[in-house]
Order: structure tokens, then sequence, then C-alpha cells
């Protein structure tokens, strides 16, 4: 939760400050609305909210353009200077760009001032404008872009990752150009994972994080018909969470304006944090790579896992079943109870159940059939996917209208009752994986 700020304690909390934002169109419409409660004690009007590359508004200027294009080469630079206030914004297409740094080294150098605040917002540009490999680059240039500022920023510094707030199902907005329209239906899902990552990648630099998509997940009903954008209640509520965080961070009293155990808690949470780094030296970070997962064990065909359930011992009259299938009759035999053959001829059978039970195939079916030709392994009995039984038997699932060309190579189980022949969709005897 957050407390909420006046006109008053917004000019009270930032006077002297250098603020700046970096991000998409949200953060665009954070800082619109930071410095329209600079001089306006309401909240701002929608249209406000969605101007691009005007010259001017309530006094800041526009310091970089380039064309207003739905390109990843939009450029969009602008800051607010008085006496008292300075707030600075810069879109970004992806989080790390040669202007990012650019400016990051004029703040080592000391060309320029350094920021007291800086929040940053990257994730829907990077991961659906910047091609396949849009998701690893994005990984990367987060480590390089907290590096760099690790590197460059002084420690009085202030870092706030604002992540990305939910977006729609079927969102439309401006990244979202006619090529990578179908991604509109997976890229929530995408922004979460997105979330979780800088999650787990930003507190280890040191940094914050503020969640609005934990905060505005109960907020839908004030986000625009686009997907991706709010209305101005939505927006005042994030710059109401970032002040609250800044506030908590600075040691500077809340306003008072609103009282719960949500906002009890962020207090206490706030100071643990600051505890902890006033007590903590945390070494100097370099470029993390992603931990790789090894690959999953490979079960060893030649011997038999102690998992294995042993085949269920039936009858000889049930051991025999007929199944017809390609017009030619198929016996599913146990070897443990037929000696050759020969006992095929003796006895025949119309019956099919679905749910075969059955062990071992004698080796005796498959003399004389020609291994060589793809039609042979469509002649023999098929075993699909193995799985373990109520009472601890082996059972298999086998039904003659599932026996066709789309589930690829079939397995032929010899004598051994080894797997010689399996494709990717099938599984071996033992534990299941």
């Amino acid at each position: 939760m957050a407390d909420i700020f006046t006109s008053s304690h917004v000019r009270n909390l930032l006077k002297g400050k250098f603020i700046l934002i970096l991000g998409d169109s949200n953060m665009r419409a954070v800082y619109r609305d930071v410095v329209w409660v600079l001089n306006n004690n309401k909240i701002v009007p929608e249209s406000h909210l969605r101007r691009k590359l005007d010259f001017s508004y309530l006094g800041d200027r526009l310091i970089k353009q380039g064309e207003l294009n739905r390109g990843r080469d939009y450029l969009e630079m602008r800051e607010y200077l008085t006496d008292e206030f300075y707030v600075k914004f810069n879109f970004l297409t992806k989080c790390l760009t040669k202007e990012v740094e650019e400016m990051v080294e004029d703040f080592k150098k000391e060309k320029t001032r350094a920021p007291d605040v800086i929040i940053i917002n990257s994730c829907l540009w990077d991961i659906a404008r910047w091609g396949p490999d849009g998701v690893s680059k994005y990984k990367e240039n987060m480590r390089k872009l907290f590096t760099l500022f690790k590197e460059s920023l002084p420690v009085k510094t202030l870092v706030i990752f604002a992540t990305t707030p939910p977006i729609s199902q079927s969102c439309s907005a401006a990244f979202l150009v006619k090529q990578i329209e179908f991604m509109k239906h997976s890229l929530r899902f995408e922004v979460m994972e997105a979330n979780l990552f800088v999650r787990q990648i930003v507190p280890t630099y040191g940094y914050d994080i503020v969640d609005l998509h934990y905060h505005l997940r109960m907020q839908i009903h004030r986000r625009c018909k686009d997907g991706v954008h709010w209305i101005p209640t939505a927006v005042r509520h994030i710059t109401n969470l970032l002040l609250t965080h800044i506030s908590l961070c600075w040691d500077v009293p809340l306003p008072g304006n609103f009282e719960g155990k949500l906002l009890d808690r962020m207090k206490e949470g706030v100071k643990n944090v600051k505890d902890i780094k006033e007590n903590c030296t945390l070494p100097d970070f370099k470029v993390v790579k992603d931990p790789i997962m090894p690959p999953p064990p490979v079960p060893n065909r030649n011997k038999r896992s102690r998992y294995q359930a042993r085949p269920k011992r039936v009858d000889l009259e049930n051991t025999y079943t007929n199944l017809r299938h390609r017009n030619r009759d198929v016996v599913v035999l146990d070897s443990q109870y037929a000696d050759n053959i020969s006992q095929i001829d003796t006895y025949s059978s119309t019956s099919y159940d679905d749910r075969l039970i059955f062990g071992q195939i004698n080796r005796d079916i498959t003399e004389g059939i020609d291994f060589t030709t793809d039609d042979a392994y469509y002649d023999l009995p098929i075993q699909d996917y193995p799985v373990f039984g109520p009472y601890g038997d082996f059972e298999s699932h086998v039904g003659a209208e599932r026996h066709s060309r789309s589930y690829g190579r079939r397995s032929v189980y010899n004598g051994s009752g080894n797997p010689p022949y399996r494709n990717r969709y099938q599984r071996s005897y033992g534990k299941p994986y």
C-alpha cells in the first residue's frame, strides 16, 4: 500500500533533488504525473498522459527527439528544470541503449550532476520488439545495466526498478506492430516471467524493487482499453507507491493521509532492509550468468530398474489376445506361458480388451519378419505409454484406433524386455521420468 501525497508533500520531498525516470510509455505517464502534482493538487487529465513529443508540458522542454513512429529507434528525452526541482525522462525501447550508456558515463566522469533517484522500468519493448533472442538479450542487458550503475553511480543514488504492471490478454499498443500481433495472447505470461527474473537479479546488486504488478493486480478495472496503459487514478497510485518508497528510504515522515496494516508492514520491511544494508558489506558484483541446469538422467536400458513392476501373471487363456491391425492378425502372448509358436495356431479369439495386460513378447513372433522395411514395425504388437496400475501391476493402454503413423516408429519389445526400437514419445520400463 501507499500513502497519499498532495502537491505540498511532493514539493517538500523532491525539493533540490534530481529525479531520473527511464522507461516506456507507462513511465512517461508517471513523469507527467509527477510534473503535474508539482504544479497542481488535482488528478492529471487523461489527455495529458497520451501526448508524445510535445515541445513543452507545464514548463518542461524536449531535449532530444526522433521521428514519431512505432519503430525501435523512437527517441524522446524530456526534462523539467526549475530553481527547486529537476525531473528528467528518457524513453527506452530496451533497457540498455547508447543514450543511457553515455548518460551514465557522464555521471561517472562528473560532467553532469548525478541523480538522487533513478526509477527504471523496461520489459515490453525488450521482449517483444528485438527478435526471437529478445529475452536472452534482455537478461544480458539487464546485468550489464546494473553492473554499469554499480561502477558509475555514487552510493547516495537510490535506484528503484519498477516491475511491469499486468497487461491484458488481447492488448494493443504502439510496440505491438502488425508483424508481432500473435504475441499479444501470451505476452502477459512472459511479463510475469520477466518480473520474476528482475526480482531475483536486482537485489543482488543492492538496488530496490517496487512491484507494480503486485499492487495493480486488483486494479484491472482502472486499465485503459488498449490493455497496457492506465487511467489517471491508477497512474497517481503508482506515483504514490514510488513516493512512499522514496520517503521511507530517506527517513522522511509520510503525510499520514492513509493508515493500514499493509503500510505498517511496508515501513517495517524498509527498516529491516536498511539495517541489513548498514551492517552488511556487499561485494563487487560482476556479470552473473544463468545457472546451467544439468540434463535429465538417462535411464540405463541394459539394466533393470528396481522401480520396474513385474508383469501380472494371468491364465493361459487370457494370455493370448487377437488384435486385427492393417488386415492382419497379430497375437500378443506371454513368453512365460507359451513355449513355442505352434500354440498360437491352436487358439483364436475375436475379443479385444482396450486395457490389455501382457508381459514379454515371445521371440518366436518376430521370426520370419523382415525388419529392414518400415511396414514390419506396424505388424507387431504395440505397447503404448506404460504406467503403473493401482495394484502395482504393469499396465499399458493399447487401442487399435491409436495405431497410426502419427506416433512414428513403434516399439518392438524382445524377449529380454528391453526396447531396442523406441521413439521420443515413448517411455521405457522403470521409473517414470
